[in-house]
Order: C-alpha cells, then sequence, then structure tokens
C-alpha cells in the first residue's frame, strides 16, 4: 500500500508461502507530483499509509523508500545519482538482456559545455552532443561506456533500443543556425552542429530539446560574445 488513508479490508483472503507477510505499508519521503518527477530542484514531499484496519490474524511490515525514483536528475534535494546500475546498489532478478530497459529510466542527456566564449564578426561553431543509454547500450563490452563512464572497461552493458530522438534549438539569435550531422559517432548518439556569428557583443542563451516520445529533454548553451 503507498499512499493511501482510510482503508479497511474486509473478508480478505490471500495464497502466498508463510514467509510472506501480505500487506506492506511504504513512506516515501522522495515523492514529487505526477509529471514533475524529472524535473531538477523540484521540492520533495512524503507520502504514507494512515488510518489503516486489517483483518484479524494478518501481519504488516513497513518500509521507507530512501531514494528518489531511478533517474530522477540530481539537484540541490537529493545530489547523488539515481541511475538504476550495480555500482549504485542495484541489482535485477531478471537477466537484462531478456528484460527491455525503461524508457522513463534511462533518459537521454545533452554532455554540452554551459558556457561558450566567441568574439564580434567571428564564427563559431560548436558541437551538440547527445548521449541515450537505452539506444547505445550493446553487448560489445569495448564499446559501452553509458552506465559509467569514469571507468576504462565497463563491466555492466544491456542490449538497448534502436529508436528516433530528434534535436531542436529553440531561441537562435540573428546570425547562428543549427543543423544535424550524419552519425554513426562514436562519442555520441546524435550530433549537430551550432553556427554562430555575432554581430553584437552580450550574453545570448540557446535552448536545445531532444524529444524521444516520452519526456522532453533540455540544456542551455550561453554563449559571451565579446
Amino acid at each position: 500500500l503507498d499512499d493511501v488513508a482510510n482503508i479497511s479490508f474486509t473478508d480478505f483472503s490471500c495464497d502466498c508461502d508463510p514467509d510472506v507477510v501480505p500487506f506492506c505499508c511504504i513512506t516515501n519521503p522522495y515523492k514529487r507530483h505526477t509529471n514533475y518527477e524529472y524535473l531538477k530542484n523540484e521540492p520533495y514531499h512524503t507520502t504514507t499509509v494512515t488510518n489503516l484496519s486489517l483483518p484479524a490474524g494478518f501481519s504488516l511490515k513497513n518500509h521507507t523508500i530512501m531514494a528518489p525514483a531511478p533517474g530522477t536528475p540530481p539537484d540541490k534535494n537529493y545530489p547523488y545519482m539515481t541511475l538504476p546500475i550495480p555500482e549504485n546498489g542495484y541489482h535485477y532478478s531478471v537477466s537484462t538482456k531478456d528484460y527491455p530497459l525503461p524508457l522513463t529510466v534511462f533518459r537521454p542527456y545533452f554532455k554540452n559545455p554551459k558556457t561558450i566564449h566567441a568574439k564580434k564578426g567571428e564564427e563559431l561553431s560548436v558541437f551538440i552532443c547527445l548521449r541515450d543509454p537505452a539506444s547505445e547500450a550493446t553487448m560489445d563490452q569495448a564499446e559501452c561506456k553509458i552506465y559509467n563512464e569514469t571507468l576504462a572497461k565497463p563491466h555492466y552493458v544491456v542490449e538497448g533500443r534502436k529508436r528516433d530522438i530528434k534535436i531542436t534549438a529553440k531561441s537562435l539569435p540573428d546570425g547562428a543556425s543549427f543543423s544535424l550531422l550524419p552519425g554513426p559517432f562514436t562519442d555520441c548518439y546524435q550530433k549537430g552542429c551550432l553556427s554562430f556569428t555575432p554581430s553584437e557583443a552580450g550574453h545570448y542563451t540557446i535552448r536545445f530539446i531532444a524529444d524521444d516520445g516520452l519526456i522532453p529533454v533540455t540544456d542551455t548553451i550561453t554563449v559571451l560574445v565579446d
């Protein structure tokens, strides 16, 4: 039972092993409202079970969730990675080669510089890099580094899903253009090129959106023009 109140069970029966507790109540201090799960710095709230009435003879256990849902981005409210991998304490009962990756957990992400310096009147070219764990993961130990890029030889890889992700650029200033590059790439799942010849000094913020049809992912780059 998760996030319920004022509930009672009558005329209840269940078939389970003797060592299985039939009722479990969940307390989750890392809950976010629906459709806000993946927003950075979105406040967490606590959900629990209150005013529960069980039939006589049935046992109950309580469990507290100690981390946000896998895939939640680290932020000021929880600064740690939540990717469901063995390095973070996750283990699967079903082999991942037989169980497809959940696309709402293994989200695409941009791997771009946050700030770029440019000079007025000079052309600037910047590669925009998108990584996608669910698509990049393969059974090739020599190539796949998506789960822990700090490891020279990754020891945990799964079979991914090939899919189409579209990248678009928003708020392009005058003199700027963005185009996708033909793949495949060894360092990115998808790559584009931002070209910008600024005519005026100042700060320019450009927003990039990657849409896989589930949850759009955004990233911003600030161009500082002298």
